[in-house]
C-alpha cells in the first residue's frame, strides 16, 4: 500500500503570491521598472511573511479588529469574527 502524503489538503497560495509580485510590476512599469520591481519583491517578502502558515481570511480579521472600514465584505450582524 502507498503512503498517503500529509500534506493532501493543503491549499496551495502560489496564486496570491504571483499577483502580490506582477501587480506592481504592472502597474509600476511606465513609472520607473526598477521602482516597480522592488516594489513587488518587497511586497512579495511582506505578504508572504503575513500570511503563510495562516488560515485563509487571515488579513481580513486583522483589518477587521484594526477598525478598518470593511464595508461590503463582513456582514453588519456579525459583531465577533474569529476564523
Amino acid at each position: 500500500m502507498r503512503p498517503v502524503p500529509h500534506l493532501i489538503d493543503a491549499g496551495s497560495r502560489i496564486g496570491e503570491i504571483m499577483i502580490v509580485f506582477v501587480t506592481p510590476l504592472f502597474l509600476l512599469r511606465t513609472i520607473h521598472p526598477l521602482l516597480g520591481l522592488a516594489v513587488a519583491i518587497v511586497g512579495t517578502f511582506v505578504y508572504a511573511r503575513f500570511t503563510l502558515g495562516k488560515p485563509d481570511g487571515y488579513l481580513v480579521h486583522r483589518a477587521y479588529r484594526a477598525g478598518l472600514p470593511l464595508d461590503g465584505l463582513l456582514d453588519r450582524r456579525i459583531r465577533r469574527f474569529v476564523p
